[in-house]
């Protein structure tokens, strides 16, 4: 299975950058972002890139929904469902999950899955808590 990163300007770049920090060079993911002044070629670069990987599953993470990234996303999902998922929100835990589990999955649904529960899991807020002294705290 392949993953596709794509993002508004370099925010995909950054994140497969940091991706491969953690966990190495991933041959399967790829990123293609929309530039700043584009003038048309994002749509016809993206087709190209995700008709290119079609002999595997593919999931493709973007930045925002509604966005250029993942409207195109979406209607290229429209006219290859049976190779192709899109998930937005696409956070670098969401990114590293995918990536260390893609070998594991059985199916393209699985891995959406997958990306789904693990963007929303690591969104948390630290909390101050008042009743913690400050040599408890752990690191």
């Amino acid at each position: 299975m392949n993953i596709i990163v794509t993002s508004h300007g370099d925010l995909c770049l950054g994140l497969i950058d940091s991706l491969e920090m953690l966990a190495g060079e991933q041959e399967k993911v790829i990123a293609i972002s929309l530039k700043k002044n584009d003038t048309g070629q994002f749509k016809e670069e993206f087709r190209l890139l995700v008709e290119e990987k079609l002999s595997e599953p593919t999931l493709i993470l973007c930045d925002i929904l509604g966005g250029t990234p993942y409207n195109e996303s979406h209607q290229l999902f429209l006219e290859h469902p049976d190779y192709l998922r899109v998930v937005s929100g696409v956070n670098l835990a969401m990114l590293i999950e995918c990536t260390l589990s893609v070998a594991s999955m059985t199916s393209l649904q699985e891995l959406s899955e997958v990306a789904i529960n693990s963007g929303k899991q690591s969104i948390e807020e630290v909390l101050l808590e008042t009743n913690i002294e400050e040599d408890e705290i752990e690191f």
